[in-house]
């Protein structure tokens, strides 16, 4: 099972981080952080490439978990994941961190494409040992 971590690379490092080491050492699947390709995309050509390699790793995994609240760029991951839905079985989860909030279940666009949605780094951990028994 592949996984990708859509997340604000900044606000959210400290959750990024705790998210990709808790899947990489105790579940020891294979995840992508975006952060790891260290580049700063300040260049049209560099955003280029970044968003490049972001997509193809997208296409390439069938989990994408999203830590919200998001911005644009992470909204744009979900879009294109939500348009690969249709071309496989990718599952998309939402992992709202957020004191006191939660996630909006009225947002026609994004709503029914979400398959699971998660409050806490022990409920994701959780999630994806179900779905790696169940893969199995």
């Amino acid at each position: 099972m592949k996984i990708y971590i859509a997340s604000p690379y900044i606000r959210m490092a400290h959750i990024n981080e705790q998210i990709y080491s808790t899947i990489k050492n105790e579940l020891q699947l294979d995840v992508f952080l975006p952060k790891s390709i260290n580049i700063d995309a300040i260049s049209i050509i560099d955003m280029k490439y970044v968003a490049d390699v972001f997509y193809t790793e997208i296409e390439q995994r069938e989990i994408i978990v999203v830590v919200g609240p998001f911005g644009l760029s992470v909204a744009a991951e979900v879009g294109y994941t939500i348009a690969k839905k249709n071309d496989g079985d990718k599952k998309l989860i939402i992992f709202y961190y957020s004191e006191g909030e939660d996630f909006a279940d009225n947002e026609a666009m994004l709503t029914p494409f979400i398959d699971f949605r998660v409050n806490t780094i022990q409920d994701l951990i959780d999630l994806l040992e179900n779905l790696t028994r169940i893969e199995k």
